[in-house]
């Protein structure tokens, strides 16, 4: 489901920053000052020539937020650091400018409880969009073809994922030989 809250948001994000042909969305960005170990990607960047003037981290997991969430380390140090002039590195070895007036935005499926609006904090909650506020954007229309021909693409490599992990083979195996009493 995560995949797909991407898919959606990702289309949107292209809608939505359409005006100027000079605009393109990236994936997987981080600061530069964010260690690149443990998974501190953003989902999206939205890059004005070589500016990158907004950031997005997708939540779309069903379930309600609350005080144990964890948010995504970048996400923090935007946030932390608003009004300076950050710099930016893709998954993919691209790297933007930011401005004092970058935004990062947090768009979840479901509002957070009382626990995770303290740890967004009272500062950062309009930087916080929900799923709703997409689909009552009423000038965007999802293109259905488009997200099933993206999504289309990674099939295979899910299904290959799943069939063959790439990780935890040694830990599988002795699971396996445990849950059959042959290790010990």
């Amino acid at each position: 489901m995560g995949y797909v809250g991407e898919a959606v948001v990702c289309q949107w994000l292209r809608h939505k920053y359409r005006a100027n042909e000079d605009r393109q969305v990236v994936s997987q960005v981080r600061p530069l000052d964010v260690r690149a170990t443990g998974g501190p990607y953003l989902d999206f960047g939205v890059v004005k020539g070589s500016d990158l003037i907004a950031l997005y981290e997708v939540k779309s997991q069903d379930y309600i937020l609350d005080k144990s969430f964890k948010l995504n380390s970048s996400l923090l140090y935007v946030w932390s650091h608003r009004g300076e002039a950050l710099e930016f590195a893709s998954q993919d070895g691209g790297t933007f400018r930011g401005s004092t007036g970058t935004e990062a935005y947090l768009v979840l499926l479901v509002g957070p409880n009382e626990g995770a609006v303290a740890r967004i904090g009272s500062e950062n909650l309009s930087n916080v969009l929900l799923f709703s506020e997409i689909w009552t954007d009423t000038a965007w229309k999802m293109d259905w073809g488009a997200l099933l021909a993206e999504i289309g693409e990674d099939i295979p490599k899910v299904l290959h994922i799943l069939k063959s992990p790439t990780q935890g083979k040694l830990i599988n195996k002795r699971f396996l030989d445990l849950k059959s009493g042959l290790w010990r």
